[in-house]
């Protein structure tokens, strides 16, 4: 079976500069200079609506990652583009 690929989108303004994606997933998370979260190049450009692929690690620490997040500013969605975090 393939690995579940999520997308993935910081919405800056809401970003804190906390870096606990950071340490849960560096590889598709870093907190830049502006103290806020950026994704890393995940080998593609983001879609139409800002979400990135998020390649470069497991669905299961992309998604701890956005969890860990305190002002809920990592949206996540699912392979079929249903938003799984933060939950509607």
């Amino acid at each position: 079976m393939a690995e579940k690929i999520y997308k993935v989108k910081v919405i800056r303004d809401l970003c804190i500069g906390a870096g606990s994606c950071e340490v849960i997933s560096p590889k598709v998370f870093k907190v830049d200079e502006e103290a806020k979260a950026i994704i890393l190049g995940q080998g593609t450009n983001p879609d139409e609506n800002g979400f990135v692929m998020a390649a470069k690690d497991t669905a299961e620490n992309v998604i701890a990652a956005a969890k860990s997040c305190p002002t809920f500013a990592i949206i996540v969605l699912d392979e079929t583009g249903k938003q799984i975090w933060p939950e509607l």
